[in-house]
């Protein structure tokens, strides 16, 4: 078996544990990751909860070696997640750009909008022309 055959086997057996919505959540912060190159450059913000990142860091770190996720506190008293990997080191699989690419397309024709920021359907990634995507906690589990 080939080392990209074990990862990609290694990240479908993690995914596989998750439940619907998390899968979800997790493919489209994937293809966020991708669409705007993060994965060559190393690192993103994540403002999702830490029991979320919790639950998705196995299939992370099945895709991403060096991957590893620091908690910044704000002085408001809210916080993010700075992941940080090696560049080049997290690979995108090509079903998960799929099924999130599927999953934006449909919902993007539903609501046929050209604002500066285009929403799928669960809000789960706001998709700017500019920066770094969000994962949120309020995807539904109907798509």
């Amino acid at each position: 078996m080939s080392d990209m055959s074990k990862v990609l086997g290694n990240f479908s057996e993690e995914y596989s544990k998750l439940d619907p919505e998390t899968q979800i959540k997790l493919d489209h912060f994937i293809a966020g990751i991708e669409e705007v190159g993060q994965d060559i450059v190393g690192g993103t913000i994540f403002r999702e909860s830490e029991e979320f990142l919790n639950r998705i860091m196995p299939c992370l770190q099945s895709i991403s070696s060096t991957i590893t996720s620091v908690k910044v506190e704000l002085d408001d008293g809210n916080y993010y997640h700075d992941l940080k990997w090696k560049p080049n080191d997290f690979i995108i699989p090509s079903d998960v750009l799929a099924r999130a690419n599927e999953r934006y397309a449909k919902t993007h024709v539903e609501n046929n909008s050209d604002d500066d920021f285009d929403s799928d359907g669960c809000n789960l990634l706001v998709r700017q022309k500019s920066g770094p995507y969000y994962a949120d906690d309020d995807c539904p589990s109907s798509l």
